[in-house]
């Protein structure tokens, strides 16, 4: 006799009190990921998150993405530098980390959720970014007809291992090594592209002119110093100036990096030569001073507008 009445004291409490949703929010911030970043460091198009990014909870949902970087008093890195928007379920990747520290090193973010009954949620997504830089060094020289050199990749960086592809095809060693030898029989760029392990390519700041000189042309050349060009970059108001005790005119010859001739003209010793007012398109450029007898004292090379 007394089970009916527990039952309905039970069933009693249940209707004036319903049951509380107990259930918590369960994100999903997304997989670890491998993203491509250009020169500057911009990307052009990814996004974090899961899909779906939110697995279960009461709707409406609040987000917020969280990285945080502190370096040194002041300096200090935040999802916002990297995100379009902290936000959103699935936020925009606009730019790599700026203190990002090698191909070996993740950005993790952290996604925290919020949903309509307070409830709480958290998940983490890691991202490689996958960035190349240059090393600045001269990459454009000039060899003798018949001579060879070695050349190099100046650009480090993406995600192990590499491939690296070499064109032309043209009196070149090996095609597919970091650093191959060279014997062209007339002037070449060559370029380099590289490839990781995630298809991650660079084309950029990876070339290198060879300028061949004809067999019997004098190495006489010009001591360091002797000649200035200033300032480089080029503005309207650089200048170029050889100090010598050659009185003779002489040749003043500016290549663009594909080895073409773009401007040829007499030069006085010991006096400025407005190099700036020469309209030339922005980009880099090789130039030699030559003698008379086209014997070339200097090589050089200088930037335009960038």
């Amino acid at each position: 006799m007394k089970k009916p009445l527990f039952f309905s004291l039970i069933f009693s409490i249940c209707f004036i009190f319903p049951q509380t949703n107990l259930a918590q929010c369960e994100v999903d911030a997304g997989p670890l990921k491998y993203v491509c970043v250009d020169k500057n460091g911009w990307i052009s198009q990814d996004t974090l998150g899961g899909s779906p990014t939110i697995l279960s909870g009461t709707a409406p949902f609040t987000y917020k993405w969280e990285f945080f970087l502190h370096v040194g008093r002041s300096y200090q890195v935040t999802a916002s530098d990297m995100l379009a928007d902290t936000t959103v379920a699935n936020p925009l990747l606009v730019h790599s980390n700026p203190l990002h520290e090698g191909a070996d090193k993740a950005t993790v973010f952290t996604l925290r959720v919020t949903d309509a009954n307070g409830a709480v949620c958290t998940d983490s997504q890691s991202v490689f970014f996958s960035q190349y830089a240059a090393i600045p060094d001269l990459t454009s020289f000039w060899i003798d007809q018949g001579d060879s050199m070695q050349i190099y990749s100046t650009v480090h960086g993406g995600i192990p291992p590499l491939k690296y592809s070499w064109s032309p095809n043209y009196h070149i060693s090996d095609t597919a090594v970091v650093a191959p030898f060279v014997w062209p029989h007339v002037s070449t760029l060559y370029i380099c592209e590289i490839e990781d392990s995630v298809g991650c390519i660079n084309t950029f700041n990876n070339e290198w002119t060879i300028l061949v000189r004809a067999v019997g042309l004098e190495k006489d050349m010009l001591p360091k110093g002797q000649v200035q060009l200033y300032p480089n970059p080029i503005s309207d108001q650089s200048v170029l100036r050889v100090e010598t005790a050659i009185q003779l005119p002489m040749e003043l010859v500016i290549f663009d990096l594909t080895g073409k001739k773009v401007y040829s003209g007499p030069i006085q010793p010991n006096q400025d030569f407005p190099l700036g007012k020469i309209p030339l398109r922005n980009g880099s450029y090789l130039y030699g001073i030559f003698t008379k007898n086209q014997e070339l004292r200097h090589a050089g090379k200088f930037v335009k507008g960038e």
